[in-house]
């Protein structure tokens, strides 16, 4: 008795292969949506990288507060911080 088992390809490779002939060929047919397709599937959220320091307790609570009051996590105003620093 033998398994049949059928992998099938991968989505993506096919839908770029397409899009990518119909540009070369000059086929202008659903290249705008197959365009777009492939655009929303390479938006991927960006890998994320852990990062410990020290601060004083007293500055801890003060952001703790304010990042209560603002009802957002102090991880989004620190990395709002950062940002604007590095622009």
């Amino acid at each position: 008795m033998s398994k049949k088992v059928v992998f099938s390809q991968k989505p993506q490779k096919k839908l770029v292969q397409d899009t990518i002939d119909q540009w070369v060929f000059g086929d202008k047919r659903g290249t705008d949506e197959a365009f777009s397709e492939l655009s929303q599937q390479k938006k991927q959220p960006e890998k994320l990288k852990k990062l410990t320091f020290l601060i004083p307790v007293s500055l801890h609570e003060q952001l703790k507060i304010y990042s209560a009051t603002q009802g957002k996590p102090m991880k989004d105003f620190i990395e709002k911080c950062i940002r604007d620093i590095l622009k």
